[in-house]
Parts: structure tokens; sequence; C-alpha cells
């Protein structure tokens, strides 16, 4: 199987309801070539929201973008410091201990050269996706796609699992200066192939968040933009808010892109023969 950016566009938008809503019939798009099953999603008890899906004969693991509760969550935390009501006893980094070593031990990072609430959230998915290596057959998911908040976890898990992985409006995860230099043992490690493809549209202001702090992707990334003639001439809607961050409207952006005579996504993610170029410094 191969999944097309379209693909995970669609399903990160047909899975958002179903995953959010606790069991919502799942509304994969009319004529969209998805065969899509269940295998579990996350309750909001865990402070995240994610699902694991067979689609054809793979297992994706989709993790959705952000609600009010979760930048307190993990958003506002890019040192570990802040501690909020919306954190349970229960949901402390100890917790964790186990999923935080096998995140760091895989990306040969060390915790602080990362976003902290990033890297919480993705321990947690990791919890999620162990606790369902049965219905899974296997310890890692076939593909991972993520939204937002979603995407920012997703980098750090692809990266870590060695997974291909499909990011939309992704936040910066990493300081920039941890994995710069040909001598760094980040790049010299397994995922120097940089399966994690990025892809973002250039108003969205969740995508420029962390530059200030020096932050910076994991993996290669894409910056599209809304070409207004090209959108009118295929008869997309505008966006529906100035933010310029819903998964509709990157939805658009791909569509766009393929229009244009120089596509910049290319139409198939991943054959699992090619290596992805790394994001320039």
């Amino acid at each position: 199987m191969e999944m097309t950016f379209e693909d995970a566009a669609q399903l990160q938008i047909g899975t958002r309801a179903h995953i959010l809503d606790n069991g919502k019939p799942l509304n994969i798009a009319p004529g969209v070539n998805l065969e899509v099953e269940t295998l579990d999603t996350t309750s909001g008890e865990l402070n995240i929201d994610c699902g694991l899906f067979k689609v054809g004969d793979k297992t994706v693991l989709v993790v959705t973008g952000s609600t009010p509760r979760d930048y307190i969550d993990y958003n506002f935390r890019p040192f570990g410091i802040l501690r909020t009501k919306g954190i349970k006893k229960s949901d402390s980094t100890a917790e964790y201990k186990q999923e935080f070593d096998e995140l760091l031990a895989g990306l040969a990072l060390p915790a602080n050269d990362l976003h902290f609430g990033f890297l919480l959230l993705a321990a947690r998915v990791l919890w999620f996706v162990k606790k369902n290596r049965t219905a899974i057959g296997t310890d890692k998911p076939d593909f991972i796609v993520g939204h937002s908040l979603g995407a920012a976890a997703c980098q750090i898990l692809g990266a870590a699992l060695d997974v291909p992985t499909i990011c939309f409006a992704s936040p910066q995860v990493v300081k920039r200066k941890a994995i710069s230099g040909d001598d760094n043992p980040f790049r010299a490690s397994a995922h120097s192939q940089w399966k994690i493809f990025n892809v973002v549209w250039k108003k969205d202001f969740v995508t420029r968040g962390y530059r200030a702090l020096r932050y910076r992707s994991l993996g290669h990334r894409e910056v599209l933009e809304m070409h207004e003639n090209y959108r009118v001439k295929l008869k997309l809607a505008k966006p529906k808010l100035p933010i310029h961050h819903f998964m509709a409207d990157y939805l658009s952006l791909l569509k766009i892109d393929r229009a244009k005579p120089y596509q910049q996504v290319s139409m198939k993610w991943w054959d699992g023969t090619r290596p992805i170029p790394p994001e320039a410094p």
C-alpha cells in the first residue's frame, strides 16, 4: 500500500470527529479510496486524542489537532516547568518514564533539546500504541498522520520509531542547534532517512510559533501558499477563518499544488525505497 498526501488529509479529516466524540461514525469523504476500520481510539481521560485504524492492509496512527485544553497541557510547556490543573496527578511524567526513555533513545537526543509538552504528548501516544500492540500485530504502526499539536507529537514519534509520517500544520519541536552539524548523533542515526514530511501553509501562525525560541521541525518541511487564481479556477472555498489552520484548507492547498506546473509535494508519499531530503538549515 502507498499513501498519498490526499489520503492522509482525508483520513485526518474523516477520523477527527470519530476520535474526539469517542466513537462517532467514521465520515471518510465519498469517492475517497480508503477502506478504514477502527482498531481503537483514546478517551479524554488520557488528555490525548488519537486513534489506530486499519487502512487496507496497513495500520495508521492518527493524532488530531489542538483543543483549548491542549494548549495548557502541552503547547504552553516548552521547558517542562509549567504545572497546571489540566494535568492530572496520575498523568505525571514518571507515569510514562519507559515511553520517554524509548523516544529519547530512538532520537539520540536529550529531553532538554525537545519541546517538553510535545515530548510528553508523544510519550502518551506511544503508551496508547503499545497498549494496542496485539490489535495491530506489532510494536508500531505502518504510517503516522498528524495535524497541529498532533503533528508535533507525530514528528517525534516518526523519527524515534523510524515510521513514515505525514504532518500537517506542524509546529517546531526541537532546538535547531541540537540537530545541526555532520557529526551530530541524530544525523548519524537511522532516521537520517527523514521519513517525516511536514506540509505547512505560509500564513498558518501555528507553524511559526516556536521559531522565536530557535526551534525547528524534524524531517522535511514544505511551505505552500494559497494562490488565489488557482483557488478560483478550481472552485475551492475560501478559508473559513483568518488563522489558516484547518485541515479542509490544507486539502485545498494540496489541490492547488497539484494544479501548478511545478509540484512542491510529490503525489506519492512513501514507497519504502527512497529517503526524504532533510529540511534546509
